[in-house]
């Protein structure tokens, strides 16, 4: 990409965040997904003073140390690599297609969200959390969309 295209892009973006987001005190703009997942991190850790971050199963998130700790596919992207950043934790993602025979998608969902309360009190408590990273549509693992009519997916 050019220089003129990008900087069209970064004034539009500019301008867009301050008419739209008005309450941000501040914004940053990265060149790519592993950057913006490892500032986001470290921003959300140094924030909340909270050490854990949790992913979700399929995703990917970049090929940075901490991003591939963030990931879950272990072949291509953490094959022969690691040890791996401390303190990262995966949680189930919606998946309809590989739910059990006769569960529907609404029970599907209740169980994820049971298995998150066992979750935070087995693995890590919810008071030590820093960020969820989610991808809204996962697309490494195939085109996998949570359902969209509940909202504890999306919030």
């Amino acid at each position: 990409m050019d220089g003129w295209k990008y900087l069209s892009i970064w004034y539009f973006l500019l301008n867009f965040s301050k008419k739209y987001c008005a309450n941000m005190k501040i914004s940053s703009f990265l060149s790519r997904k592993a950057e913006a997942v490892e500032n986001a991190v470290k921003i959300a850790r140094k924030y909340t003073g909270r050490r854990a971050v949790l992913s979700f199963e399929r995703g990917f998130h970049g090929r940075t140390l901490l991003a591939m700790s963030l990931t879950s596919k272990v072949k291509p992207y953490k094959f022969g690599f690691g040890p791996f950043a401390p303190d990262t934790y995966k949680l189930p993602y919606p998946y309809y297609y590989r739910k059990p025979a006769g569960m529907t998608n609404e029970e599907l969902d209740a169980e994820l969200l049971r298995r998150l309360e066992d979750f935070f009190l087995s693995e890590v408590p919810a008071e030590d959390v820093a960020a969820i990273m989610m991808e809204p549509v996962q697309g490494e693992g195939g085109f996998i969309i949570p359902n969209r009519e509940d909202p504890h997916f999306y919030a």
